[in-house]
């Protein structure tokens, strides 16, 4: 599998109305995945509206899917700006009692030339944005596809950072937010990001 996503954490508000494709209604919710660290994550969950009976505040469950994305667009020049969304879209989930979990695994193409720097610190770091194609899709039309940012740490970094784009590339690591603060006509706007945060990568044929 080209994408795979799996979460242990708990729901952090009630599921509320997404959206609906072809007859089938979408809800969303936040799920509450703690790191080590003790800091929190905390993505946006869509699941069909069929599934979602006993997703209740404060429930740790236990949900596997896939990572999406999609561009948020705004018609309205005076409103904010097109961003990439990530999200989980979940295909089931069951209740639990177990430790939080976030692992993520992915096999796509590298769309643009990976970005190297180093931090204040010294420490390596990539960010490459990996093309993950869904599955299925009709015969004769293009596969739709997600683009992801991972980020890249160490000896790692430097493997990505040597390749060109177009590249196979197959990663694991966990999903994690981070947040960062965008300047719009002056004003500081506060933002969270999504990205995977890879642990192990290596070159794809």
């Amino acid at each position: 599998m080209n994408n795979y996503a799996e979460l242990c954490g708990d729901v952090a508000a009630d599921p509320v109305f997404s959206h609906e494709n072809h007859g089938c209604r979408f809800v969303s919710f936040p799920l509450r995945v703690l790191r080590l660290s003790g800091t929190a994550d905390v993505p946006n969950i869509i699941v069909p509206e069929a599934l979602s009976a006993g997703l209740e505040t404060g429930r740790r469950i236990h949900v596997c899917g896939q990572l999406r994305s999609y561009n948020n667009h705004n018609p309205k020049p005076e409103g904010p700006p097109n961003r990439l969304l990530i999200l989980m879209w979940g295909k089931n989930w069951e209740p639990c009692d177990d430790d939080y979990e976030n692992r993520i695994r992915l096999t796509g193409t590298l769309c643009r030339e990976p970005v190297y720097r180093r931090t204040p610190y010294g420490r390596e770091i990539s960010d490459v944005m990996l093309r993950v194609e869904r599955p299925g899709g009709l015969p004769g039309m293009p596969k739709r596809c997600d683009y992801l940012p991972c980020v890249t740490w160490g000896s790692v970094a430097r493997m990505a950072a040597a390749l060109p784009p177009r590249s196979r590339l197959s990663v694991s690591g966990r999903l994690q937010s981070r947040a960062y603060t965008k300047i719009i006509d002056g004003e500081c706007h506060s933002r969270t990001a999504f990205e995977v945060s890879v642990s192990e990568a290596v070159a794809a044929v």
